[in-house]
């Protein structure tokens, strides 16, 4: 104290040093908030993961349920009514390879629908004047009626869903859809594992 009172220039360094103790502590609690924040949130999720992804194939399982349904109210097999459904959707004729891109089933399924609902004259193959080998999946007046009468129906329960929900949602839930499959894919090629959708 002597010391200090006989060298005043020491205390404004004391003072000073004080002052920097007083804003580290500040800051490196301030920090560590952050910190601590960061963590929970990523503990949380962790827990929550789980539960997310449950949720998540369960409104998966739902969604391909209902369409499921339809086509047992329609007294359709699925894959016909999918056959169906983008043929009567699209403003220009469908070849087989188009439809199986599409539908997202096993070529020899899509194949096999096509032929049957043919031999029940609804729709017939056309060979593609340009490329012989191509052939174009035409719906005839039959098909016609019959999508008309089934999954016509459920396209405009479609289109009234879209519109109820809104522009921004809808292109929200694509927009996250997309997202989340392709961060999928991305994790799966990680681990070497290569998938082709």
């Amino acid at each position: 104290m002597f010391f200090v009172l006989y060298c005043p220039h020491l205390l404004d360094k004391i003072f000073t040093f004080e002052k920097i103790n007083i804003f580290l502590f500040f800051l490196l609690n301030q920090i560590f908030r952050i910190f601590a924040s960061e963590i929970r949130q990523i503990w949380n999720m962790g827990r929550k993961i789980k539960e997310y992804l449950s949720e998540m194939n369960a409104q998966e399982k739902r969604f391909g349920a209902l369409y499921h349904q339809a086509a047992l109210q329609f007294g359709l097999p699925e894959c016909a009514m999918w056959v169906l459904y983008f043929l009567i959707s699209s403003d220009n004729p469908l070849t087989q390879h188009e439809l199986t891109e599409r539908i997202m089933f096993p070529k020899q399924t899509i194949n096999s629908a096509v032929i049957s609902l043919a031999q029940k004259g609804y729709l017939e193959l056309r060979t593609v004047p340009e490329k012989r080998s191509t052939k174009q999946v035409v719906l005839l007046p039959e098909g016609k009626q019959l999508a008309l009468n089934t999954v016509k129906k459920m396209r405009t329960a479609e289109e009234r869903a879209v519109k109820a929900l809104g522009q921004e949602k809808i292109e929200q839930f694509i927009a996250l859809h997309d997202e989340f499959m392709e961060q999928i894919r991305a994790e799966l090629e990680r681990m070497h594992i290569s998938i082709k959708v």
